[in-house]
């Protein structure tokens, strides 16, 4: 038996791969984001137009540097199935109409910036709203 010819080839040398730099090490930082949360109720309304065009820039004005970001997710579509005891479905809401996430440094200057104007920002939302908000204050990891 004969070999092929390429068996008598010398090796093919490969390219070395490729050096990378180091991974800079970072720490962990961590930020307080505060979620407010307006669910669908049916019967009840929410004015988007007068959410996004008027309350989110007077809050974000008087929160000043403090608010590092402000997101606003707006709900589309979505479901949430609530179980009994017998884990049979007894209930079923549409998704929330907004979810609004406020992001601080800490906790400490979420509230430092929402003190002086808790109550013109909460006033305000009679004027979009009738529905009670659920609001959350929540550690987030970079």
């Amino acid at each position: 038996m004969s070999w092929p010819r390429w068996a008598d080839a010398p090796p093919v040398r490969l390219p070395e791969p490729p050096t990378f730099a180091p991974r800079i090490a970072r720490e962990k930082t961590s930020m307080i984001r505060v979620s407010v949360l307006y669910p669908m109720v049916q019967g009840q309304h929410f004015d988007l137009e007068y959410y996004c065009s008027r309350h989110l820039p007077m809050v974000r004005r008087r929160l000043g540097k403090a608010c590092r970001n402000l997101a606003l997710e707006r709900g589309l579509a979505g479901l949430s199935v609530l179980l009994d005891e017998e884990e049979e479905l007894t209930e079923l809401y549409g998704t929330p109409v907004t979810i609004t996430h406020l992001y601080f440094d800490s906790e400490e200057a979420f509230r430092a910036a929402m003190a002086p104007h808790a109550n013109e920002i909460l006033t305000d939302q009679a004027n979009y709203t009738d529905i009670v908000p659920t609001i959350r204050i929540e550690e987030v990891e970079e």
